[in-house]
């Protein structure tokens, strides 16, 4: 896959007839090289496209499914409760008064007990609490987990998020580190197709919002079963109110309250927010306070938080909230009560993957912070060649095969060879050298068996070999100038070659490789679709936003590498405080680089789950948690 490596559901009407169905029928929830040459002037031809890709598929990873209307079940239960939830006006799932008309249920109420908070020993990076009291956390690189009462403790749940909500009838809504949208409907994650957005909110009655990173905030109108833009409302981050008025964050905190499209100023700067079902609003202030409102932001108070200073913050039933301190903290001012019978079933069977296909969009944060921060250890696996025969590491790749690969000079003979990673020997072995001459860099086909070399030296030569050597082309790359220095494949099968800064492209249908892009690049990654990443001819970082390249953060950041994963996990060298490689992961929620303390690597890939692998001078190191 390579340093330079490449990288449906139905219509929003399905997601909205989906939550229809849903909510009437009661179903609560439940790629790697290194430094490239010196820019060189771009020639004005005009670039080849490839021709549309073709997801590759993902080893036990099941593509997101098509949106469809699923069996209502009951699965964080004993029993299915029909017609537990109806749409009407007001709070759908309330019960009846004497004359038959519908009260506010009891998690709608705001509590009078003074709000305090208890350590509960965890730690998470962002929090959603649904209104019957279901709390979920994302840690830093977007997993998911539900919290336990049972065992004071969060739970593994499939998927990865950026932003997540929680809707009244169990379903989970969310948002990726690409911007694409989804929803878990008790048995599976499904994407929302066409819909990109920044941050994403559920009120207590169903009603689902979407801040887009172009501040426009969308709607899902179900009546024409898909989202809209509003007219009026604009911000960074969303949250509703019952009666469906909002309140949002603008890019410099500024916190407006929305109603019938006009809207007022709070007077308050904020980095974080979360409406309750009661209706309460809690903001974290510029300055890490907890503050809240039980008028609609008309007044606030300050609500202590053991002293820490917090980060984020969600609101469960009766306006009792649970929040993360900077140092990653997870603070509770209530365990809520519920029947947790079923929850092991539900996050065992859960499907999908929040993976999904199609645009691409900026999940832009609110918190204020540097490009890189350094906040994550991991622990690795450690290998070295067979029979540790190497005394210089050339190139890593984790082919399109999925195999992982090393390239090396031999001790004896200063020759190259290539080994490969033998999961069951839990070793790299020595497989046929391929090529005719020395290479550089390399990459390797679905079949395993044909690869792709670039000799460096002007005349720039690239080979395809098959079958071990057996069977060799020689390409030239016409009107290039300057060395070779790169080579990948995306996930379609076409391949790109980096000289004198400049990338063409052979797509499978082509004879020869063509100019791809005029852009000064040295390093090109490749994720699904259009999650492209690339490091300019200054080295500094750039995304490809779907129309241009453009820095993902607010400090552009030089990095001597980037690894991009199927499932949009993002990986860079870059140096630390004192000039030192070390290795970053690209952080969607924060929108910065958070650092791994214990690397000093010198090549790294990703494979398409996001499984790490890197060098460290002869180690090949596999990370084991990401």
């Amino acid at each position: 896959m390579n340093a330079l490596r490449s990288t449906g559901v139905s219509p929003l009407a399905a997601a909205g007839a989906f939550l229809v169905l849903l909510v009437a029928s009661a179903l609560p929830l439940q790629p790697g090289s290194a430094q490239r040459a010196a820019p060189v002037e771009a020639p004005q031809t005009q670039p080849e496209i490839p021709e549309p890709k073709r997801p590759k598929p993902v080893t036990e990873r099941p593509v997101t499914p098509e949106t469809t209307i699923p069996e209502a079940k009951e699965l964080f239960a004993d029993e299915v409760y029909e017609n537990q939830f109806e749409l009407t006006e007001g709070y759908s799932s309330g019960r009846e008064d004497g004359d038959g008309g519908l009260t506010q249920p009891p998690e709608a109420v705001t509590t009078d007990e003074a709000i305090t908070f208890v350590d509960t020993r965890q730690e998470a990076f962002a929090l959603a609490i649904g209104p019957e009291g279901r709390v979920f956390a994302l840690d830093a690189a977007g997993n998911i987990f539900l919290w336990s009462n049972t065992r004071r403790d969060f739970l593994e749940f499939e998927g990865e998020l950026a932003r997540m909500a929680v809707g009244p009838d169990g379903t989970l809504w969310g948002v990726n580190s690409l911007g694409r949208v989804f929803f878990f409907d008790g048995k599976r994650w499904s994407q929302v197709r066409g819909e990109v957005a920044s941050d994403i909110d559920v009120n207590r009655n169903g009603d689902v919002v979407l801040a887009r990173d172009d501040e426009l905030i969308e709607r899902l109108d179900q009546d024409l079963n898909r989202f809209v833009v509003e007219a009026g409302p604009s911000g960074l981050q969303v949250a509703l109110f019952s009666d469906g008025s909002l309140v949002t964050i603008h890019e410099g905190n500024l916190v407006y309250r929305c109603e019938d499209g006009t809207c007022i100023g709070l007077d308050r700067r904020a980095k974080s927010l979360s409406i309750g079902p009661d209706d309460s609003l809690f903001i974290v202030d510029t300055g890490g306070r907890l503050l809240r409102s039980t008028d609609r932001g008309e007044s606030f108070t300050f609500i202590p938080t053991l002293g820490r200073t917090v980060r984020r913050v969600a609101v469960g039933p009766n306006g009792f909230p649970w929040v993360v301190t900077v140092d990653d903290e997870v603070l509770s001012s209530r365990f809520f009560a519920r029947d947790e019978s079923g929850d092991t079933l539900v996050r065992l069977a859960a499907a999908g993957n929040t993976v999904g296909t199609g645009k691409t969009g900026g999940v832009i944060s609110t918190q204020q912070t540097g490009s890189i921060t350094f906040n994550r250890t991991l622990r690795f696996d450690t290998f070295r060649s067979e029979n540790d025969r190497f005394s210089t590491m050339i190139d890593l790749v984790v082919g399109n095969d999925g195999g992982v690969y090393i390239a090396g000079s031999q001790l004896l003979g200063f020759t190259i060879a290539i080994d490969k990673f033998d999961e069951r020997r839990r070793r790299f072995v020595n497989i046929d050298y391929p090529f005719p001459d020395d290479v550089a860099r390399f990459d390797v086909e679905e079949d395993g068996t044909t690869f792709w070399g670039i000799h460096t030296q002007a005349p720039v030569e690239i080979y395809r070999a098959r079958n071990g050597g057996a069977s060799v082309t020689t390409y030239s790359v016409p009107d290039s100038t300057g060395s070779g220095s790169d080579i990948a494949l995306d996930h379609d099968g076409n391949v790109y070659a980096v000289v004198g800064e400049r990338v063409y492209v052979k797509t499978r249908s082509s004879a020869q490789f063509r100019l791809f892009s005029n852009e000064q690049i040295r390093t090109i990654a490749f994720g699904m679709d259009e999650n492209i990443w690339i490091t300019d001819g200054g080295n500094i970082v750039l995304r490809f936003d779907g129309k241009r390249y453009v820095s993902p953060v607010r400090r552009e950041t030089k990095v001597g590498g980037v690894a991009v994963a199927v499932d949009g996990s993002v990986f860079v060298i870059a140096g630390d405080d004192n000039g030192n490689p070390k290795l970053f992961r690209w952080n969607a929620s924060n929108r910065s680089f958070d650092g791994i303390r214990n690397t000093t690597p010198d090549l790294i890939d990703v494979a398409d789950d996001g499984e790490l692998w890197f060098t460290q001078g002869l180690d090949v190191k596999r990370a084991r948690n990401r």
